[in-house]
């Protein structure tokens, strides 16, 4: 399972109907987002990308713990004492 937040904020642009200059905090907030915004459209694209190959690994994993688990005589008496 894979949660993936887009932590991008909506621009505020209250200041730019103003005649007042904005706060420092305003100005740094705003500099902030618009330094953020391509970092999240790549992120969410290089992860898009990733998903198959990614898919594709953990099959692979799947399989050999599957054949290291039917292997193993410590496992498989497990299995017996709970049946």
């Amino acid at each position: 399972v894979f949660v993936l937040v887009n932590a991008e904020t909506e621009i505020d642009d209250k200041w730019d109907r103003s005649e007042v200059v904005p706060p420092f905090a305003a100005m740094l907030d705003s500099y902030s987002s618009i330094a953020i915004e391509p970092y999240n459209m790549e992120t969410v694209a290089l992860l898009m990308e990733s998903f198959p190959s990614w898919a594709e690994e953990v099959d692979h994993l799947r399989q050999a713990a599957r054949h290291i688990l039917e292997n193993s005589r410590g496992f498989n008496r497990l299995i017996r004492d709970l049946q």
